[in-house]
């Protein structure tokens, strides 16, 4: 997947607004969870995100993995030891490409916390008191370069395109696992309006037919 992949999944869950409980990683979080709950944290600030996607920091990278077809582990040591073409300390010369994981190191070891930059800012699962947050690099000790992350550059796409190479299948949004909305025939013009990496969003216009029982007129 690329890193423009990546990024869009963890900017919904942002955009929606999704909250944080330790140990998931995409599941709406119910009343019922809730009343079951033994960790201090979840008990005092988790019944705020009863009806929403909820996932920890690790669970919310990994939630985007499968999004666009890719896969990670629940676990942000687990990323660090297993996950990582390369990585570093972070200091005040350190430039990242967007779509690279930071992590903080903890006092005694490890790696207790992960996050995405996206160019500009850290998208990450803060806590339970905050949820998914978009946050400054301070904090962030190390980075790390996702094996998952396609780094071939590719020339953008924009305006008018065809499609070439066969029938292809229009998704809701950029993974091969998305709702298929129609099948485009070989040939088919479409408009590229946003370049994402390895997928486009595109506007097409269809020509076809459709049974006259099935349609109405407009007022």
């Amino acid at each position: 997947m690329t890193a423009d992949t990546f990024i869009f999944y963890l900017r919904q869950a942002l955009d929606e607004g999704w909250g944080y409980i330790w140990g998931t990683s995409g599941q709406v979080w119910t009343a019922a969870s809730q009343a079951a709950a033994d960790r201090e944290a979840t008990r005092k600030y988790g019944a705020r995100w009863i009806g929403k996607r909820v996932a920890d920091c690790s669970g919310l990278l990994a939630w985007a993995a499968r999004a666009g077809g890719a896969s990670l582990p629940h676990g942000s040591n687990s990323i660090w030891r297993n996950c990582l073409r390369a990585s570093g300390e972070i200091n005040r010369d350190t430039v990242l490409a967007p779509g690279t994981a930071v992590f903080k190191r903890s006092a005694i070891g490890g790696y207790d916390h992960i996050g995405l930059w996206d160019g500009e800012k850290v998208i990450e699962a803060k806590g339970t008191r905050y949820g998914v947050v978009a946050s400054s690099l301070s904090g962030f000790t190390h980075w790390g370069a996702l094996k998952i992350i396609d780094g071939t550059e590719k020339e953008p796409l924009n305006g008018p395109c065809r499609v070439t190479g066969g029938a292809l299948n229009l998704r809701a949004a950029p993974a091969a696992s998305a709702d298929r909305l129609a099948l485009l025939a070989d040939g088919t013009e479409v408009t590229v309006t946003e370049d994402l990496g390895t997928w486009c969003r595109v506007e097409v216009r269809l020509t076809g037919c459709l049974s006259k029982r099935f349609l109405q007129a407009c007022e």
